[in-house]
């Protein structure tokens, strides 16, 4: 987004703040031409053939990077060779460079804050792929890139209302899906290996807590902590940051909360599950790339339209449709839940442990609860 301000062009953030860098009126002026005659150039003249160098500008959230993962897939099986760079912003750079850890095809996730750090990334790339509007800093690699094939940028930024994971998919490789199968998340080893579900049928229920948005967080985990404790006969494992644990209520749960919890080792506990409750987070997206199922708290968002290969029964979804006339709100009503309780997340905490233990019986090939 670009505003002129007392004859100069100012690059503003997404957020609104104005970024240290201007450009005066002349060089604007040259920028935007050079601009126009760059992507007319890259749409006439592409490199022909599948990608080498994809770039990928990535404004989201850290369980929107695994929804991508399958489009990464069918990059990889159209090219073996391919190599696929981020740019993200900068809150979320440690966090999705840990996700994006052992596959295959991601070759560096970097956040690019100045007009500078996307200068030193140079060219090279042969398709550059913009999920959300674009910024100048975004424009810059289009002019560094000059036969890459460009695609997006003039649209605002998801939300829950979308199938997130079929529109990256289609951006990214310009096609619909083959099929439902082709959009499950993948989550990878260190050693380039795609990470599946552990073979023990033996592990502990996990509850997996917290959330960024506080009308996706569910009200009574420890009652259902509680509840599960006394109704099986498996042990029960606390993973989410310690201010959600603590939140929950659920210290008690847990042997020590690490400050800073690793989300590596918080999926190595989801992949020895024997099943996981969780909420609509980067856990339920742990779960579909792992292959665990369990039972998911569903509020305000639309379980079709964000786990994978809905109604397969891997996952027991619970909502509560009658408590609020705007289900499926998709966020609209966030800031209206602010003030305290959020009847569509105000699940029985006895639902809960009912639909758990069922899961683990009916469909998990006879577990003992």
């Amino acid at each position: 987004r670009r505003t002129r301000e007392r004859g100069n062009v100012a690059f503003t953030g997404r957020d609104g703040s104005d970024s240290a860098k201007r450009v005066g009126g002349l060089g604007a002026r040259a920028l935007r031409a050079a601009r126009i005659r760059t992507l007319r150039w890259s749409r006439l003249s592409p490199r022909p053939g599948p990608p080498q160098r994809v770039l990928i500008q990535f404004p989201y959230r850290l369980g929107d990077f695994l929804l991508l993962t399958p489009a990464l897939e069918a990059l990889g099986r159209e090219n073996p060779e391919v190599q696929v760079e981020f740019w993200v912003e900068a809150p979320r750079l440690a966090g999705l460079r840990e996700l994006a850890r052992g596959n295959p095809w991601v070759a560096e996730v970097r956040s690019v804050r100045t007009l500078g750090g996307a200068l030193a990334c140079g060219g090279g790339f042969d398709r550059i792929v913009r999920l959300g509007r674009a910024s100048g800093l975004d424009d810059v690699a289009v002019l560094l890139n000059p036969r890459a094939h460009v695609i997006g940028g003039d649209r605002p930024l998801l939300s829950t209302a979308e199938h997130i994971t079929g529109v990256f998919f289609g951006a990214v490789m310009g096609r619909s899906p083959e099929n439902d199968e082709s959009l499950q998340p993948r989550l990878y080893r260190d050693g380039n290996e795609a990470w599946e579900r552990e073979a023990s049928t033996g592990g502990p229920i996990v509850l997996a807590v917290g959330g960024d948005d506080h009308n996706r967080r569910y009200p009574h985990w420890k009652e259902v902590a509680h509840g599960l404790r006394a109704a099986s006969n498996r042990s029960i494992a606390v993973i989410g940051r310690p201010a959600d644990i603590s939140g929950a209520g659920l210290s008690d749960f847990v042997d020590a909360v690490e400050s800073t919890p690793d989300l590596r080792s918080m999926a190595a506990e989801i992949a020895a599950a024997a099943a996981v409750v969780t909420t609509d987070t980067l856990f339920l997206h742990f779960c579909s790339a792992l292959g665990v199922g369990g039972v998911a708290l569903f509020g305000p968002t639309d379980p079709a339209l964000r786990i994978w290969n809905h109604g397969a029964g891997r996952m027991t979804v619970l909502r509560r449709p009658d408590s609020c006339d705007r289900l499926p709100c998709h966020n609209d009503m966030y800031e209206e839940c602010r003030a305290g309780h959020v009847p569509c997340m105000d699940f029985a905490p006895d639902r809960v442990v009912a639909s758990l233990l069922a899961r683990l019986k009916d469909h998990d090939g006879g577990l003992s609860p």
